[in-house]
């Protein structure tokens, strides 16, 4: 018997090495897989048991991967904490996008940092939490592995750079968390407490119609549209001498021109001595 399988050995040797190449390839991605299913299930373990939270409020089907779980509205943390026993309430924001690598997904949290670290019992290991739209905190594990340090971009959503301003520890959650900027309302009607654009869009278009002289959307999709390629100096002076805008604010506040005085004491001015 082991004079046949040595001699079908020798006979057929391309076969017998496909055959051992295509069993060891099996057996590595078997073992691939596992060691990867693992990994991220341990890693997310280990990160979800970081959070304090004991129930997590949310929509029916509202957790599905490339969205976001943004479908409540945050006056729910409110009526929450009105229920006997619940200590406190905070809403959360989670988006789930696909990993930088092109394998894997990402969660990104938008979250009211101070309250949230509170709860939590994460602390900043170095820098600030984040306040505006376009800055993240990444945990320290992140930082670690990808070699980030506060002041480095994040490609997130797109292209759309987003700026490191803080490193916290434990990793607890999401490993990259934002700011909530504010609710529907205050994007869309205000009250606008930066001058950036992210909030009272209503007013903003308002104030945009106004200055162009229409009276409704239809007419302002005629308005003509001028692209300055330095924003705070041709624009600018585009709009100073125009007299539009905040140009025109800015040359009701300049300061008068000097007036010429006359020493024969003419209209121009008083006499001199």
């Amino acid at each position: 018997m082991d004079n046949i399988v040595v001699s079908n050995i020798r006979q057929r040797p391309i076969r017998t090495l496909v055959s051992v190449a295509g069993v060891a390839l099996g057996v590595c991605l078997v073992m691939l897989f596992t060691g990867l299913a693992r990994g991220m299930s341990n890693d997310m373990e280990r990160r979800a048991t970081n959070m304090r939270a004991e129930i997590i409020f949310t929509r029916p089907g509202s957790m599905q991967l490339t969205g976001s779980s943004a479908n409540l509205s945050t006056k729910y943390a409110e009526s929450l904490k009105q229920i006997d026993g619940v200590a406190e309430a905070l809403p959360v924001i989670r988006y789930i996008i696909q990993g930088g690598s092109g394998m894997g997904f990402e969660q990104i949290e938008g979250v009211e940092w101070e309250p949230y670290a509170r709860v939590n019992q994460i602390h900043l290991e170095s820098g600030r939490p984040p306040q505006a739209a376009d800055e993240i905190v990444i945990d320290l594990t992140k930082a670690r592995n990808n070699k980030l340090k506060i002041g480095n971009t994040l490609k997130l959503f797109g292209d759309k750079q987003y700026r490191i301003t803080g490193i916290f520890a434990p990793e607890s959650g999401a490993r990259v968390k934002t700011t909530q900027n504010g609710s529907l309302d205050q994007i869309l009607l205000g009250p606008a407490h930066e001058n950036d654009g992210t909030f009272n869009l209503v007013g903003s278009l308002r104030t945009s119609m106004a200055t162009c002289g229409y009276e409704d959307i239809p007419s302002f999709h005629r308005a003509e549209v001028m692209v300055a390629p330095a924003l705070q100096s041709e624009g600018k002076q585009l709009q100073r001498d125009q007299g539009i805008g905040m140009g025109a604010t800015r040359a009701a506040t300049a300061s008068p021109e000097p007036v010429a005085a006359d020493n024969g004491g003419g209209p121009l001015g008083a006499p001199v001595a």
